[in-house]
């Protein structure tokens, strides 16, 4: 336990705290009472705008003292931060944890892609080149240790270095169980377009004579046992649509799919575009995997990353969804949120922290192949630098991947290996 003397208190800062303690099982009170304060015989620091002699001391700017949110295109922190983690920090360490944690820019910067989506190109750590530096992890390790230095019978739980593959299926299979008007579709797509390698490959798959290339299940799994890392799966089970395109769900086979790898791993529901905004739409496909699975639906991701800022994550919660794993960005690895840790959601309009848990992935396939251009032996030892990153904090890697991506098909071929050199 730990007395943080402060004048004031907020549920921000306490929101803060408790992200930077909580995950190492430190509890903290805060004290009002310079004389209780100095009383106090245990492991103690000071967050104020006044040093005291001979306390831990972090520097307290304004940032608490106000809970109003001034919408603008443009957001930096509002005080300056160093990036050293050094102690004593010289600046707010947290209130620039709780900027980071609550994706303070995302209420304040209103600018989003086609996709609703906040890009990197308006994040702060972006513009500092810090996106691949969890800094809310650094300076956590940074004030546990000051405050062990200083008192030595202070101790703490150290988070753990737990490896993460969680894989959205989009598309259950490349040319399977499709129905017959797409699969007619798909026939004709490939003569018109000249595709003939495709028109084979689909030829040979329909005829039972060559594995469907997006059936990589068992690939995957045989990569989980040799590596031993978590594995979680996200499907697609949203009606037909420009952007849902995945197997139908009332399919027999995508039905048995969900079955059978839900008695190994986690499963989780991956809603549809058009459910990010609307309510009925994310309970009727959280329903269809419920219905499948015969099991409460937990887990969710959403598809193409797309998110309607704090409705989507009320949407999710009202659904009995206590765990997301959408934050990050589409277009850059990185830690989106400074960390690699999970973490509550906070509520701005209600100014609270809420029971939905965030699980932050810090790199996507679509990200490193479609967006930054990468080939896979780029992406390997991209992948490498950050999981040395998280072993070296002892924090969770997690990636996003697709079952497609393991195909060697069109745009992954020399992709398959890439998990494997990875986790090795």
């Amino acid at each position: 336990m730990i007395a943080i003397y402060s004048e004031i208190d907020s549920p921000r800062l306490n929101y803060s705290l408790k992200a930077l303690f909580s995950p190492v099982g430190v509890s903290f009170f805060m004290v009002k009472d310079k004389s209780e304060f100095e009383a106090f015989k245990g492991a103690k620091l000071i967050y104020s705008e006044e040093t005291w002699d001979n306390h831990l001391h972090v520097s307290r700017s304004t940032f608490f003292e106000d809970d109003s949110i001034e919408k603008s295109d443009r957001f930096d922190f509002p005080f300056e931060v160093s990036d050293n983690g050094a102690f004593h920090f010289n600046f707010d360490v947290f209130a620039a944890s709780f900027i980071l944690l609550s994706r303070y820019e995302e209420e304040v910067v209103s600018l989003r892609d086609a996709f609703g989506r906040f890009e990197s190109k308006h994040s702060l750590l972006s513009k500092r080149n810090w996106l691949e530096r969890p800094l809310v992890d650094e300076w956590r390790l940074a004030l546990l240790r000051a405050i062990q230095e200083r008192f030595p019978f202070f101790d703490y739980s150290p988070t753990s270095h737990q490896v993460q593959l969680t894989v959205d299926v989009d598309s259950a299979y490349a040319y399977l169980h499709k129905g017959m008007y797409r699969t007619a579709g798909g026939f004709a797509k490939d003569v018109v377009k000249f595709q003939f390698g495709n028109l084979f490959r689909r030829t040979l798959v329909l005829l039972r004579l060559r594995e469907d290339d997006y059936n990589t299940y068992e690939y995957i799994e045989s990569l989980q046992e040799k590596s031993g890392f978590d594995l979680t799966y996200f499907f697609l089970l949203a009606n037909f649509g420009s952007y849902d395109k995945n197997v139908p769900y009332s399919s027999n086979a995508l039905q048995h799919l969900i079955q059978s790898l839900s008695k190994k791993y986690r499963v989780g529901i991956h809603p549809g575009v058009a459910s990010h905004d609307s309510l009925s739409t994310l309970k009727e496909e959280i329903r269809r995997l419920q219905f499948i699975n015969e099991k409460k639906v937990l887990h969710a991701r959403m598809h193409y990353l797309k998110m309607n800022g704090a409705e989507t994550y009320r949407n999710l919660i009202q659904c009995g969804i206590e765990h997301d794993y959408t934050k990050g960005f589409a277009d850059v690895i990185g830690f989106k949120s400074g960390t690699a840790l999970p973490h509550y959601w906070y509520d701005f309009k209600q100014e609270k922290e809420t029971a939905l848990l965030l699980h932050p992935f810090v790199a996507m396939d679509a990200t490193m192949n479609r967006y930054m251009k990468l080939s896979a032996q780029e992406a390997i030892d991209k992948l490498k630098a950050l999981k040395h990153t998280c072993s070296r904090l002892q924090v969770p890697f997690c990636l996003l991947w697709h079952n497609e991506s393991f195909s060697e098909c069109n745009e992954w071929k020399g992709w398959k290996e890439v998990v494997a050199e990875v986790m090795r």
